[in-house]
């Protein structure tokens, strides 16, 4: 995860993130990088809608590819596709959490996972 990592600090994906990395910015959904055949549209991500309980465990709603949507009801992979395909699929290097009219202080309040307090 240290390459995953550098690699988001920096905004230098090079080949794109490593096999194995998790990207998560909200509680209720992630992204993870599975490489090898799967979703070779997608540049071998997953995408995971996810349900974080009280007591701190979180149940897994729906994963894949294309299919999944998550908090607009659009396609996952179809947005971070438009909207950040030069960069492996990562919005933070084009959009940023403000692109996506997102402020700080909304994603303070959407973080309700317990783990993040």
């Amino acid at each position: 995860m240290r390459k995953a990592f550098r690699k988001t600090k920096r905004g230098k994906l090079g080949k794109g993130y490593p096999v194995g990395t998790i990207l998560q910015l909200f509680p209720f959904e992630a992204m993870a990088k599975r490489g090898g055949t799967f979703n070779p549209e997608g540049g071998g991500w997953e995408y995971v809608t996810l349900k974080p309980n009280a007591d701190g465990s979180t149940e897994i709603l729906k994963r894949g590819a294309a299919e999944v949507t998550g908090l607009t009801r659009n396609s996952c992979q179809a947005c971070h596709l438009r909207l950040a395909s030069e960069h492996d699929s990562v919005c933070e290097f084009v959009v940023g959490p403000e692109g996506l009219g997102l402020t700080d202080d909304l994603i303070t309040g959407l973080q309700t996972d317990v783990r993040c307090k």
